[in-house]
């Protein structure tokens, strides 16, 4: 059991170690003249000792994501680039996985996935993921320009569609109907 329940920390972070994920063509903002929120530099841990490392980087508001399962799970860390957008009071992550080549040199997936999150006063943070079946519908629908590819267990949603018309439909949207994957995390350093 903890084994799956490692699997789906990993899943709910990002989605894409499974490869089944929703990407945006456009982030939530341009990263030029983002701000940091500094308030989420530091390590956090869940109650099942996963835990998320997160840096500074030296180029504007772009950090750095260290995701770490506990040693029970038997999964490998995961690394993300990202900066936040403020929507009204929300805060969402542009995030980027940082994958590296046969030489070991980083490189970029060609997209943006997006989180929400919160930092709380008592020192948690909840970082929640868009559910891949509701974004399907949001873009079989037309609410956003895109495309899915199902596969026979896993759906890919590609969004297509502008900066503006993302932000005005996290605007206008159920945040909790479409970032319904969340994790708690404690802060411990």
């Amino acid at each position: 059991m903890k084994i799956t329940r490692n699997l789906l920390f990993t899943l709910l972070i990002m989605g894409v170690l499974s490869g089944c994920y929703t990407e945006s063509k456009n982030p939530l903002s341009p990263s030029e003249g983002a701000i940091a929120d500094l308030r989420l530099i530091g390590k956090w841990k869940t109650k099942d000792g996963d835990l998320l490392i997160i840096t500074a980087t030296h180029k504007g508001a772009w950090m750095h994501l260290e995701e770490v399962p506990s040693k029970k799970g038997g999964t490998t860390p995961a690394f993300y680039d990202f900066y936040p957008t403020a929507i009204g009071s929300q805060r969402f992550l542009n995030i980027r996985m940082t994958e590296y080549d046969a030489k070991n040199r980083p490189k970029k997936r060609r997209g943006y996935i997006f989180a929400h999150y919160e930092v709380s006063k008592k020192g948690t943070l909840s970082f929640c993921t868009m559910s891949d079946e509701e974004m399907a519908k949001v873009v079989k629908t037309g609410k956003l320009k895109g495309h899915v590819e199902k596969g026979q267990y896993l759906t890919d949603v590609f969004i297509n569609d502008s900066t503006e018309n993302l932000v005005t439909f996290l605007k206008t949207t159920n945040l909790k109907t479409i970032f319904p994957n969340c994790v708690t995390f404690k802060k411990v350093l």
